[in-house]
């Protein structure tokens, strides 16, 4: 079975789902933390309607690359959409994956892409409340991110408790 995005080399949506239902029953049998960055590229359509899909698929490449060299090895990246991505922050309390985000976001705005120039993300920051479901954490990170993009974009949003 094949665990990984053929683009960018991270780990695929369907292997993120099989992680993040591992997790949560290790996270909750040693009662450890588990936190997740919800993120994607803004105006990505834009990217590829103005330069082609190899410059938007150089780009995911780019920023997957960005991203693994600024976070833990136990730090687990995720592609879960065409520009949607997750990064699973085991043992790590809220604020420390917001100020990760935070790096991550000025990291991403503040290095040009080659073909492109500047681009931006926008970011959903969620810790596991104990018994809650898989779909509901999810659910307030992915809120949070769009939460993010409504609010003006190239930004990290912390989801409700």
């Amino acid at each position: 079975m094949n665990i990984t995005d053929h683009l960018t080399g991270v780990y695929n949506r369907r292997y993120f789902e099989e992680l993040m239902e591992r997790l949560l029953i290790e996270a909750s049998a040693q009662y450890r933390p588990l936190s997740l960055i919800m993120f994607d590229v803004d105006h990505f359509k834009h990217i590829n309607d103005r330069w082609g899909h190899q410059c938007g698929d150089d780009v995911l490449k780019t920023l997957c690359t960005r991203i693994r060299s600024a976070t833990r090895k136990t730090d687990l990246l995720c592609r879960t959409g065409g520009e949607e991505f997750a990064l699973i922050c085991p043992d790590t309390e809220l604020n420390d994956t917001r100020l990760l985000a935070e790096k991550l976001r000025a990291l991403i705005s503040t290095q040009p892409f080659d073909e492109i120039g500047q681009a931006t993300c926008s970011f959903g920051v969620a810790t596991w409340i104990p018994s809650e479901s898989f779909d509901a954490f999810i659910r307030r990170a992915d809120t949070a991110m769009y939460s993010a993009k409504s609010n003006g974009r190239d930004q990290v949003q912390v989801a409700d408790t």
